[in-house]
């Protein structure tokens, strides 16, 4: 279940494996803070989340220029930046031969 509201749920790990691991066996995927001195480290780790946008160093704040979306149970489809538009988009091809 995601959280929802005024809490943030904190949980201690044992390495990159551990967390990544917990992290993904969830049927949600909405979003997912990483704090970290090591950006290298956060960014690592942040790319092997199954979300839909991974803030380092930050709370959740949106950016209307990227795409916002969720994985698995925690939404289909997407808004905002490129790929929200397109999703609002119907593509047709025309192909004549002459």
């Amino acid at each position: 279940m995601e959280q929802f509201g005024p809490i943030i749920p904190l949980t201690k790990w044992s390495n990159e494996y551990d967390v990544i691991s917990r992290t993904n066996q969830t049927d949600t995927g909405l979003g997912a803070c990483i704090w970290a001195e090591d950006i290298g480290t956060a960014e690592r780790i942040a790319r092997k989340l199954e979300v839909g946008t991974v803030w380092i160093n930050s709370a959740e704040v949106p950016n209307p220029h990227g795409y916002c979306s969720g994985w698995k149970s925690s939404g289909i489809g997407g808004e905002w930046g490129n790929q929200g538009l397109l999703s609002y988009s119907q593509t047709q091809t025309i192909q004549i031969y002459k």
